[in-house]
Protein backbone atom coordinates (compact mmCIF):
# COMPACT_ATOMS: atom_id res chain seq x y z
CA UNK A 1 0.00 0.00 0.00
CA UNK A 2 3.08 2.54 0.73
CA UNK A 3 4.95 2.20 -2.24
CA UNK A 4 7.96 1.84 -1.00
CA UNK A 5 7.38 5.13 1.39
CA UNK A 6 7.58 4.91 5.23
CA UNK A 7 4.95 5.96 7.43
CA UNK A 8 2.66 5.61 10.86
CA UNK A 9 -1.00 5.02 11.25
CA UNK A 10 -3.04 4.81 14.64
CA UNK A 11 -6.40 3.61 15.07
CA UNK A 12 -7.61 5.93 17.59
CA UNK A 13 -11.24 4.60 17.49
CA UNK A 14 -13.06 1.73 16.11
CA UNK A 15 -16.70 3.30 15.18
CA UNK A 16 -18.10 0.46 13.57
CA UNK A 17 -17.42 -2.93 11.41
CA UNK A 18 -19.43 -2.26 7.71
CA UNK A 19 -18.47 -5.87 6.31
CA UNK A 20 -16.86 -9.01 7.22
CA UNK A 21 -15.12 -10.84 4.26
CA UNK A 22 -14.39 -14.04 3.85
CA UNK A 23 -11.38 -13.69 4.04
CA UNK A 24 -11.07 -12.80 7.67
CA UNK A 25 -10.79 -9.20 6.18
CA UNK A 26 -12.79 -6.49 7.50
CA UNK A 27 -14.31 -3.07 6.11
CA UNK A 28 -14.45 -0.74 8.64
CA UNK A 29 -15.24 2.69 10.33
CA UNK A 30 -12.08 3.99 12.23
CA UNK A 31 -10.73 7.39 13.30
CA UNK A 32 -7.31 7.24 12.26
CA UNK A 33 -4.51 9.17 12.69
CA UNK A 34 -1.82 8.89 9.81
CA UNK A 35 2.01 10.13 10.38
CA UNK A 36 1.18 11.93 13.44
CA UNK A 37 -1.68 13.81 11.86
CA UNK A 38 -5.00 14.95 12.57
CA UNK A 39 -7.13 12.49 13.36
CA UNK A 40 -9.80 11.40 9.96
CA UNK A 41 -12.68 9.43 9.48
CA UNK A 42 -11.50 6.32 7.50
CA UNK A 43 -13.12 3.70 5.67
CA UNK A 44 -11.27 0.83 4.31
CA UNK A 45 -10.66 -3.13 4.89
CA UNK A 46 -8.24 -4.13 7.54
CA UNK A 47 -6.61 -7.66 7.86
CA UNK A 48 -7.83 -9.80 11.21
CA UNK A 49 -4.73 -8.26 12.92
CA UNK A 50 -4.65 -4.69 11.72
CA UNK A 51 -1.17 -4.87 10.17
CA UNK A 52 -1.96 -4.63 6.66
CA UNK A 53 -4.97 -2.73 5.08
CA UNK A 54 -6.78 -1.92 1.24
CA UNK A 55 -6.69 1.22 0.19
CA UNK A 56 -9.32 3.36 1.07
CA UNK A 57 -10.81 6.56 1.75
CA UNK A 58 -10.31 9.39 4.63
CA UNK A 59 -12.36 12.66 5.62
CA UNK A 60 -11.46 15.64 7.37
CA UNK A 61 -14.45 15.93 10.39
CA UNK A 62 -15.58 18.82 8.61
CA UNK A 63 -15.94 16.61 5.34
CA UNK A 64 -17.91 13.73 7.44
CA UNK A 65 -20.24 16.29 8.55
CA UNK A 66 -20.79 17.29 5.18
CA UNK A 67 -21.36 13.73 4.27
CA UNK A 68 -23.23 13.30 7.38
CA UNK A 69 -25.99 15.86 6.45
CA UNK A 70 -26.45 14.47 2.90
CA UNK A 71 -26.83 11.00 3.30
CA UNK A 72 -29.38 11.89 6.52
CA UNK A 73 -31.36 13.84 3.63
CA UNK A 74 -30.95 11.20 1.24
CA UNK A 75 -32.41 8.36 3.38
CA UNK A 76 -35.43 11.19 4.43
CA UNK A 77 -36.40 11.55 1.30
CA UNK A 78 -35.57 7.80 0.13
CA UNK A 79 -38.49 6.89 3.50
CA UNK A 80 -40.65 8.99 2.00
CA UNK A 81 -40.69 7.86 -1.29
CA UNK A 82 -41.45 4.35 0.52
CA UNK A 83 -43.97 5.87 2.72
CA UNK A 84 -45.60 6.95 -0.89
CA UNK A 85 -45.12 3.85 -2.44
CA UNK A 86 -46.37 1.50 0.15
CA UNK A 87 -49.66 4.42 0.39
CA UNK A 88 -50.73 3.36 -3.74
CA UNK A 89 -50.02 0.24 -3.21
CA UNK A 90 -52.77 -0.30 -0.62
CA UNK A 91 -55.30 1.81 -2.55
Amino acid sequence: MNNGENFTFEIKKQLCVLATHSTGWKKELNIVEWNGNEAKLDVRDWSPEHDSMSKGVTFRMNEAKKMMEALNEYFKEEKKEEKEVEKTSNE
